[in-house]
């Protein structure tokens, strides 16, 4: 019986629609180690030499799950350019997310400025998400 370290991935597809939150389809992956991640972001075309080509496309896919034994087993076995490789892979999606998701609010933010109707309990759960109010009761306003 082979013992593997099971890697779970979720891919998502998202709309080319600038911000957008839907999700058009979700996939989930297993990888028993490193190399089938890597043989799948070539699958993909998510590779450093497709880069350097000039396809600047980052591939939503997250790593949903990193057992702690990885570092045991895979990570002794792999290169340090693989490591990089693999956690630079990994690290770009989740990084553009984070991004969208801000310019998400910073949009809904500068509309609430410019006059739309404005979301009391958004607003305080964006306060507090940016640790900008001690609490949800807060008063919101101009001044924080």
């Amino acid at each position: 019986m082979k013992i593997g370290i099971r890697i779970q991935m979720l891919v998502f597809l998202f709309a080319l629609l600038p911000f957008t939150n839907v999700a058009l389809a979700e996939e989930v992956f297993e990888f028993n180690s490193y190399k089938d991640l890597m043989i799948y972001f070539q699958e993909l075309g998510y590779t450093e030499e497709s880069w350097e080509s000039g396809n600047k496309e980052v591939h939503r896919v997250y790593l949903a799950n990193m057992p702690s034994r990885w570092r045991g087993k895979h990570a002794s076995e792999a290169e340090v350019r693989m490591k990089k490789e693999v956690f630079f892979r990994v690290l770009a999606p989740l990084i553009l997310r984070s991004n969208e998701l801000i310019m998400q609010d910073r949009v809904r933010l500068q509309s609430i400025s410019e006059g739309s109707e404005v979301d009391a309990a958004w607003l305080s759960d964006l306060g507090m998400r940016y640790r900008v109010l001690e609490s949800a009761d807060d008063p919101v306003g101009p001044e924080q």
